[in-house]
């Protein structure tokens, strides 16, 4: 758990980074590749939960120097699990509420979610990566 910490939150800082410089579309391309196509090490998603690889991304961004936001969160989640080998989804959602635009991200896989939308916020989906 400690090597799965470490590497989201250089991955935080990487993702932070990515989306100042480069086009969304083009992170996300490079998120979904598995370029080492190497067998999945228990240190990357394999042995720990999907919850607790969640909590995990969820501790290294309140240590990290950028802010840790629910679309960095997602993204770290989903590029380190895509890395083992563990499908998951992607979900950005929005929502109008109040006089103003909110936007949410957040990662579903086998019926669990993680980095959820707060209770009685509905988001609609705007999309949706595999």
């Amino acid at each position: 758990e400690r090597v799965f910490l470490v590497r989201a939150w250089i991955q935080l800082i990487l993702t932070d980074y990515y989306l100042r410089l480069r086009p969304f579309d083009r992170i996300l391309d490079d998120y979904q590749r598995n370029p080492e196509k190497r067998p999945a090490s228990p240190v990357e998603g394999k042995s720990i939960s999907f919850s607790r690889s969640a909590w995990l991304v969820d501790v290294a961004g309140r240590y990290s120097p950028v802010r840790a936001t629910c679309l960095k969160q997602a993204l770290v989640l989903y590029r380190l699990l895509n890395r083992s080998g563990t499908e998951s989804v992607l979900r950005i959602g929005v929502r109008h509420g109040d006089g103003y635009f909110q936007a949410h991200a957040w990662l579903e896989k086998d019926g669990e979610t993680v980095f959820s939308p707060p209770v009685g916020e509905e988001y609609k989906p705007l999309t949706m990566v595999r």
